[in-house]
């Protein structure tokens, strides 16, 4: 029998993980983008962003994909009462799976390395060189 509690409780907490995934993504994108022009010397902002959503609808393409090769592979029938065996297969595709990538995608995430006081100090001599600069320029 399936415990409908914990998938739904998993499902939740997956769910959490997945907000927070979406703000954080976009909200730690301005300081990758200082970030790597203070690395790299070249401001790529406009490339970042464009890749990144580019990456959303490539992804959603995907794993749209990916399920349906799988939701054939489950036993399900349209319009069909579904065996037992295809029900704890779709519980899988629907709720564990995506609850588990989430996990890893947390996880993963959580080695991001950019601290406060790190973009802190790029950024503040990301003013100083662009100042540096506009006052060069202003003498030339």
């Amino acid at each position: 029998s399936m415990q409908y509690g914990a998938v739904w409780m998993l499902f939740m907490l997956s769910g959490l993980f997945l907000g927070m995934e979406n703000v954080f993504a976009f909200a730690l994108m301005p300081g990758m983008v200082d970030y790597g022009e203070w690395k790299t010397g070249k401001n790529k902002g406009g490339m970042i962003h464009s890749l990144f959503g580019l990456s959303l609808p490539l992804g959603a393409a995907v794993c749209g994909f990916i399920f349906g090769l799988l939701l054939a592979h489950s036993g399900y029938i349209a319009n069909a009462v579904q065996s037992g065996e295809t029900q704890q297969s779709l519980l899988l595709l629907a709720f564990i799976v995506p609850s588990v990538l989430m996990v890893i995608s947390a996880i993963i995430q959580s080695f991001y390395g950019l601290s406060d006081k790190a973009l802190t100090g790029a950024i503040a001599e990301l003013a100083e060189r662009r100042e540096k600069a506009h006052q060069d320029h202003q003498t030339q």
